[in-house]
């Protein structure tokens, strides 16, 4: 049992990895392989967290809500993964347009041990704030995560793109576009393509200057984002 933990722990950051660089292939040979292993011992309930964590973060929505579903019933996952489960699950309901489901998973999640100071969680929460039309509360979110020591780079760029998108709502587009630079600066430190293009997809839609051939062409259509960031530019 510890050598098949071991394995999949080594497999978890590389499905996360392949995910940040783009490589839709690599991705999808890794998380089936972590599935073979996740068999053998008995541990679907942390393949499935990793698959629903990175498909949330790719916009394949779909899959981001069922690998987030099935991983809930898994006894591994109730142990102590639960939060980022209940996460994973509601950013991919809130790309597939349902932001009252995404709120109600991120509501779960915020009653699990572990999720009650998860930056994940606040960072997502954001996001949700502006799905709701609540882009006041969605700023102060974001304000509070951008001082938050344990958050990462990913949820200080999903932050400041749903910042970006609570300030062009209430009519402050040049708040929106410093925003987006913020983001796009993490992001570029970081290397990951996919969190870079997922802010320029934002800047789209956001800025009316921007041109299209600027965004980043990558083996990843990113089709919940796009749903997401084309829903909120156009809520009456």
């Amino acid at each position: 049992m510890g050598d098949g933990f071991g394995e999949l722990l080594s497999l978890a950051p590389l499905v996360r990895a392949t995910a940040a660089l783009g490589r839709s292939s690599a991705h999808q040979r890794t998380v089936e392989e972590m599935h073979l292993l996740g068999d053998t011992y008995q541990m679907q309930g942390l393949v499935l967290l990793a698959e629903a964590a990175s498909a949330a973060q790719l916009g394949e929505s779909d899959r981001a809500v069922r690998a987030s579903d099935l991983a809930g019933s898994q006894p591994q996952t109730r142990v102590g993964f639960t939060s980022e489960v209940w996460v994973a699950r509601a950013l991919g309901l809130l790309q597939l347009g349902r932001p009252d489901d995404a709120r109600a998973s991120l509501d779960h999640a915020a009653s699990t041990p572990d999720g009650v100071s998860s930056p994940y969680l606040s960072a997502v929460r954001v996001l949700v704030e502006v799905g709701l039309g609540r882009y006041e509360e969605a700023l102060e979110r974001s304000v509070a995560l951008s001082a938050d020591l344990q958050a990462s780079y990913l949820d200080h760029v999903y932050a400041g793109v749903g910042a970006a998108l609570a300030h062009v709502r209430l009519g402050s587009p040049r708040a929106a576009i410093h925003a987006l630079d913020r983001a796009d600066a993490i992001a570029v430190r970081t290397g990951d393509v996919v969190a870079k293009a997922v802010v320029a997809l934002a800047r789209s839609v956001i800025d009316t200057e921007w041109e299209a051939g600027q965004a980043l062409d990558l083996d990843v259509p990113l089709h919940g984002w796009r749903r997401l960031f084309d829903t909120v530019a156009h809520a009456s």
